[in-house]
């Protein structure tokens, strides 16, 4: 049963670390052009985040 419970556990952090985060941004200041951008995601994901 503790074998079977670790192999369990094991598959399924494999499963959560693979997800991405996404935040929702109201307001957001790209510092690039100095603007503020309304009503942007920023997708993050293992090792790299992208608009």
């Amino acid at each position: 049963m503790k074998k079977i419970t670790l192999l369990l556990g094991l598959l399924l952090s494999g499963m959560f670390h693979a997800q991405s985060t996404y935040l929702h941004c109201g307001n957001l200041v790209d510092t690039k052009t100095g603007k503020v951008v309304t009503n942007k995601t920023i997708i993050v994901s293992e090792i790299k985040s992208r608009l």
